[in-house]
């Protein structure tokens, strides 16, 4: 009895690891890798010599990615895609009127520059996030 018991938990606990794991969840960012310098001086980022503003840069991460400057010292990067529905060919692309929030085109959703996290519409992951390091002077690095 005690082994048959046991045998039917071991089945149930095999399938339950094999049906977990193929859950089909899109609400992921793919993994992009991101290696690359940003210079202030470059007249591309030349806004973000300035508190508050933000750049948008085609050239790295899965769409594009979004450089905040929100302090002195501190930056913040991420990913434009929006994290509603990675799969479609939206991206994060417009600035609203606020200069702190960005807005997905497709789904709507209103993202906030502060923390990447999602205030209006239907997303509920933050924007996908990069690390970056400020050398104090000119230079970001923005990796993964």
């Amino acid at each position: 009895m005690l082994k048959s018991k046991l045998r039917f938990f071991l089945i149930f606990l095999i399938f339950s690891v094999i049906f977990s794991g193929c859950k089909n969840d899109n609400n992921y960012i793919p993994y992009v890798y991101v290696n690359t310098y940003v210079y202030l001086s470059d007249p591309e980022f030349y806004e973000l010599n300035a508190v508050g503003n933000a750049v948008f840069y085609d050239y790295e991460g899965y769409k594009g990615i979004i450089i905040f400057r929100k302090s002195m010292d501190e930056f913040l990067v991420f990913d434009r895609c929006c994290s509603y529905d990675p799969t479609t060919e939206c991206e994060i692309v417009e600035k609203t009127d606020d200069s702190y929030l960005v807005k997905c085109d497709c789904c709507g959703s209103i993202y906030s520059l502060y923390d990447g996290y999602p205030l209006e519409g239907p997303a509920a992951l933050p924007l996908k996030s990069y690390n970056l390091t400020f050398d104090g002077n000119n230079t970001l690095h923005i990796y993964n």
